[in-house]
Formats: structure tokens, C-alpha cells, sequence
């Protein structure tokens, strides 16, 4: 073979893996495309998701097993009055699970007496505090946190024990902060505890002398 021939087949060589290599590229390219193109669908399918709540099936459990009481197996009565349950959404509470256990008396009857002897405790928080085992969210009035925090500490209702004590610090004023402070220290509230006592050393204490205000801490900062 001439050399003029060895060169042209050379050249005729490195152009075909030089068209592959392009193709290879161009193909590559555009899988990367598709690949990006999916992603950003699923991304922006994810990103938009939304979780819904079945409005329907949580009122009808509340209606029809909390209000009508519907195949309930035990009876919770206190401060004249009484609820037909169901110990499957009581035993939500470590309170009412311990009781059902087995351990306590309570666990073969089917009706249970609760003992209340706090006053701020009324038949009204504690229908609250029982329909909160039912339903996906319930409606918080400020004016009855303070009794509902003495209710859901008695029942450890710990979740919503959670929202009663951030709806405290929310609404601390200087129309609350006292009760919600002295309500806090007797149900070991310590979060609701701590910004109450932040709140007064901001707005009440910062004008008077230190002699008057130092008396009013204790040495880790809480109010006495």
C-alpha cells in the first residue's frame, strides 16, 4: 500500500471515531436530558404532595364512638358525669394503659371512677381532653388552658399537654403570665416556667432597683 493510501486510510479511521465519539456524546447528552427532565418531574411531584385529612372519617369516629358511645367496653365516670369509651383510643394515655393493664383493679370493670380532687378540674376540660383521643385536632380557648393543663397532666396526655404549654408561651401577656406561671410551676410546665420568667424580667422588673428584683429569683434565674 502506498503511503498516500496508508494516510488516506488514517484519516478515514480517525474521522469515523471521531463521529462516533460525537454521537456517543449527543446521545449521552440527551439521556442526561431525559434523566434531568425525570427528575424535575418527580422533584417537582414530590415538592408538591400535599397531606390531606380525611375530614369524613374523623368526624365520624368522633360522632359516632366518642358522642354516641358506639360498641363502647367501658364506662369513665367523674364529677357527675360519665363517658362511654373505648379502650383502645384510651390506652393512648400511659395513664389509662397502665390502668387497663391488668395491675389495677380498674382493669376488670366497666365502669371506672376517676377520683378528682383538683379544682380546676371540671367535667368541661375533661370532655375536651377525652374527645382529644378521637379527633385529629380540637379548637384551644386561652381562658381554658390553665385548667386543661391541670387535666391533661392528671390523664398524661402528653401530646397535647405539648400544645396547651406552646399555646401559653404564644399567648403570654400581662393579662396571663401570672396564672399561666403559677399553673406552670404546680404541673412542672418548665418550658412555660422559663419564658414567663423571661417575659417579666423584660416588661414588669427592668424599671425597678436591683435590690427589689434580686429577692424575686431564685439562683437558677425561676421565679419565686
Amino acid at each position: 500500500m502506498s503511503e498516500d493510501c496508508r494516510m488516506l486510510d488514517v484519516w478515514r479511521r480517525r474521522r469515523l471515531v471521531n463521529e462516533q465519539t460525537s454521537m456517543t456524546e449527543m446521545c449521552g447528552g440527551e439521556e442526561r436530558k431525559r434523566k434531568r427532565i425525570h427528575e424535575f418531574d418527580l422533584t417537582e411531584y414530590v415538592n408538591t404532595r400535599k397531606r390531606c385529612k380525611l375530614r369524613s372519617t374523623c368526624d365520624h369516629i368522633y360522632g359516632r364512638l366518642f358522642l354516641e358511645g358506639h360498641n363502647s367496653d367501658v364506662v369513665i365516670r367523674a364529677l357527675d358525669r360519665e363517658w362511654r369509651l373505648h379502650k383502645v383510643y384510651l390506652e393512648q394515655s400511659p395513664y389509662f394503659q397502665s390502668m387497663f393493664s391488668g395491675s389495677w383493679i380498674e382493669s376488670s370493670l366497666e365502669t371506672v371512677e376517676l377520683n378528682i380532687i383538683d379544682p380546676l378540674i371540671s367535667s368541661e376540660t375533661l370532655n375536651t381532653a377525652l374527645s382529644s383521643l378521637y379527633r385529629g385536632e380540637i379548637d384551644l380557648e386561652v381562658d381554658m388552658l390553665v385548667p386543661l393543663l391541670a387535666t391533661v397532666t392528671l390523664l398524661q396526655f402528653h401530646g397535647l399537654q405539648l400544645q396547651i404549654e406552646a399555646l401559653m408561651i404564644e399567648t403570654m401577656n400581662e393579662d396571663t403570665v401570672l396564672p399561666y406561671i403559677n399553673a406552670a410551676s404546680t404541673y412542672g410546665s418548665f418550658s412555660v416556667v422559663e419564658t414567663a420568667t423571661d417575659w417579666l424580667k423584660v416588661n414588669l422588673l427592668h424599671s425597678l432597683p436591683q435590690n427589689l428584683t434580686t429577692p424575686l429569683f431564685s439562683s437558677n434565674g425561676t421565679f419565686n
